[in-house]
């Protein structure tokens, strides 16, 4: 995903950056955690941001795209919903570092199989999947309705390998969250 920015001649083009950190006082209840959140934003480079609290205990997450950061945007995808309200996320890391035949694995998986399984599902608004420099990777559904996630994550597990795909290679995430929106602003 590429999106322009100022340069010598006019409009150049620049890489996006996702960032995801933990915000561990996020209350179902009392939302001035997502004020706080919102402050630290103020002044920065930030071009958008989504905070959600967790449906269960546990911290809340905000996710920040800029100019640099630790995941480097590669794909973001309209779902059956775009332009939608997104009310709810759920977050896949996949921890690097992977070798190079890991990452072509999870890319060709992605690209050809899984997110085009998961954004045929109606209620899905995008999918955001972004890549570090060690290849782990961050993928971020954004959805109506925790239906929605629930049947992208069915569409998603039911795909049959592509022919040639190396299951050894297919490693799941290490870690899956499930957030309810408070604060959505993406470009």
């Amino acid at each position: 995903m590429w999106g322009p920015s100022p340069g010598r001649d006019g409009w150049t083009m620049t890489a996006i950056y996702l960032s995801e950190e933990t915000l561990p006082d996020a209350h179902p209840v009392h939302e001035d955690w997502v004020e706080r959140a919102l402050a630290q934003l103020a002044g920065t480079e930030c071009r958008g941001a989504l905070i959600g609290r967790p449906l269960t205990r546990g911290p809340g997450v905000l996710i920040t795209l800029r100019a640099s950061g630790s995941y480097e945007l590669l794909q973001q995808v309209a779902g059956s919903a775009p332009g939608r309200p997104a009310h709810y996320a759920t977050v896949l890391v996949f921890e690097g570092p992977r070798d190079a035949a890991r990452a072509a694995a999870e890319e060709r998986a992605s690209t050809a199989r899984l997110t085009p399984a998961t954004s045929a599902v109606p209620g899905v608004v995008a999918t955001l999947r972004a890549r570090r420099a060690d290849n782990g990777v961050l993928v971020v559904l954004l959805a109506e309705s925790v239906e929605a996630l629930d049947e992208a994550s069915r569409a998603a597990l039911s795909t049959p390998l592509l022919p040639g795909e190396d299951p050894s290679l297919l490693a799941g995430p290490d870690r899956i969250d499930l957030y309810r929106l408070v604060h959505v602003d993406l470009p």
